[in-house]
């Protein structure tokens, strides 16, 4: 009878939580609630501000800010909760919801329109 070990891959052990796998890319979803959808991958940060104001216009009221955190795993301890976990940023607007988030991947840019 042998003994298994296993070594977890989590943010924490991976280096992740300290920005090692950082991508610097930049996604944006423009319309994050239907499937057959747009996505922009890696887009500059000129071609997203010229997109922004085609799909959204410059007269966007913001309704709400939320912001939402979560632990990195389940197992991590209470104490830890303040330096390491997950965090994203929703806004709600007059036509739609968007929430921005940051990860290994990059930072993602998502809507969803109401």
């Amino acid at each position: 009878m042998g003994v298994e070990s296993r070594k977890c891959s989590n943010s924490t052990e991976s280096g992740a939580a300290k920005g090692k796998d950082w991508k610097y890319k930049l996604y944006f979803d423009p319309d994050a609630n239907t499937s057959c959808r747009v996505k922009y991958d890696n887009i500059t940060t000129n071609k997203l501000m010229s997109e922004l104001k085609k799909l959204v216009g410059t007269n966007a009221k913001i309704i709400n800010v939320r912001s939402y955190k979560s632990s990195l795993t389940t197992w991590q301890p209470r104490i830890f909760d303040c330096v390491l976990y997950h965090m994203f940023v929703e806004f709600q607007t007059d036509i739609g919801l968007w929430s921005i988030e940051k990860n290994s991947e990059g930072i993602k840019i998502q809507r969803s329109i109401l």
